[in-house]
């Protein structure tokens, strides 16, 4: 799978420039765990031999795929890619492991089912409360299964039952266009307020907005697992689904970032040019909707509030000016930077459960930063990242709230509440 940049190892110069920026090779030092020590690793001429060696396993698994080093490489190599194509070449020699192929091949790849297994387990006597119909005890029962790691609960219902497919602006606002929004796994099942608070924003600023019920996972978690031919599965199907809107909204940096790869997923497929098109047309929420804001109404409690850039938001798609052009904007919000706001949260996905001791080493060092600032909220433009904020503030015993960009913006006129909730 070719990456946005390069992805021939052979191009690596190994100057270890990747050292200075990588966030695992900061942590313990090790050859293997930073670009240049597997970019070398994958030139090995005995390859296959080496990929089943459980210490060379071990070494690609040990990225957070956050691509910092792709950031200060001189040869301008894709060392993300690199790593995901020598995972997939693991899973074609070893095979994958039947735990993965049930949750990528038949839960996540089948929104529907999905939703049904959670909607299942929200239901138990036990797991849910019916003043909010989340699933209050079943975070506590896979904590365990996470390292410790507080699971966020379920909200039910989920987002696609809370939004119409189509969300029209309102009455006397001129219709400026039609764009569709890409929602992800976490906004649909455990973040629902939120993603609903990006399709009314746009909808607020003169959209008519598609949100496509039958879409399915970017593709990214099971592309990181190696499992290219079911994360092209998932591609071709959202592809399908979002084709011909004037823009594709999505409020998720990793989703957003691997929308864009699209084309690069399905080259030399009949429809590698409609996912070329989907590329171009994918903007972040803070992106568009920067250019879009129509009401700047003061908040009714001033607050202070401080930034994280997602990895996947900066380092993939170069975005950073604008969530701080909007959150300085906004009335009634006194924005404050915080140190290392660029640095990873430590989260990468599955690596937080795969490596719980560097994940949460990662995320002390974050939650640090968020506490000095003094703030009162902490925004960031990543699912993901607001899981493992939360996580980490909670371990803190910060009352310090994390919001999406998307609910601040949404918050305009009415009082800020402490949304931390697991």
């Amino acid at each position: 799978m070719a990456g946005l940049i390069k992805d021939d190892p052979t191009q690596c110069m190994k100057c270890g420039f990747c050292m200075s920026a990588c966030p695992i090779y900061k942590l313990d030092h090790i050859e293997s765990h930073v670009a240049r020590g597997r970019n070398i690793l994958v030139q090995h001429p005995d390859k296959n031999n080496l990929l089943k060696e459980k210490i060379f396993e071990e070494a690609l698994y040990f990225c957070l795929l956050c691509g910092k080093c792709e950031a200060v490489c001189p040869a301008g190599i894709s060392s993300s890619a690199i790593t995901l194509n020598a995972r997939r070449d693991l899973v074609g020699i070893k095979g994958q492991t039947l735990m993965k192929r049930l949750i990528f091949r038949v839960i996540v790849k089948n929104r529907n089912f999905m939703a049904l297994l959670a909607r299942t387990v929200a239901a138990i006597p036990g797991f849910s409360s019916r003043k909010d119909a989340a699933a209050r005890h079943f975070p506590d029962f896979v904590s365990g299964i996470l390292h410790g790691m507080k699971a966020p609960r379920f909200r039910v219902p989920f987002l696609s039952r809370r939004v119409d497919e189509w969300s029209l602006p309102p009455a006397g606002v001129p219709v400026k266009g039609k764009v569709a929004v890409f929602a992800g796994c976490l906004f649909e099942f455990f973040l629902a307020d939120a993603g609903k608070k990006i399709i009314s924003a746009l909808a607020e600023s003169g959209y008519e907005v598609f949100f496509p019920k039958q879409q399915t996972c970017c593709g990214l978690p099971a592309c990181a697992s190696g499992d290219f031919e079911t994360a092209k599965e998932m591609a071709v199907r959202n592809v399908t689904l979002l084709a011909g809107y004037d823009h594709v909204i999505v409020g998720c940096a990793s989703c957003g970032s691997t929308l864009k790869q699209y084309g690069h997923w399905l080259k030399g497929k009949p429809i590698s040019e409609e996912a070329a098109s989907l590329g171009s047309r994918v903007k972040d929420f803070s992106v568009f909707i920067r250019d879009h804001l129509t009401s700047k109404d003061e908040v009714a409690e001033k607050i202070k509030v401080t930034y994280h850039d997602p990895c996947h938001l900066k380092w993939k798609q170069g975005v950073s000016a604008e969530p701080r052009e909007i959150l300085r904007e906004l009335q009634g919000v006194e924005y404050v930077e915080m140190e290392g706001a660029d640095n990873c949260c430590g989260l990468g996905g599955s690596f937080g459960i795969m490596h719980p001791d560097e994940s949460r080493a990662i995320q002390s060092k974050k939650i640090e930063s968020v506490i000095k600032t003094g703030a009162d909220v902490v925004v960031t433009s990543c699912p993901g990242c607001m899981i493992q904020l939360m996580d980490g503030l909670t371990r803190y015993g910060s009352p310090i709230s994390v919001m999406h960009l998307s609910d601040i913006v949404q918050t305009r006129g009415k009082t800020i509440t402490h949304i931390q909730d697991f």
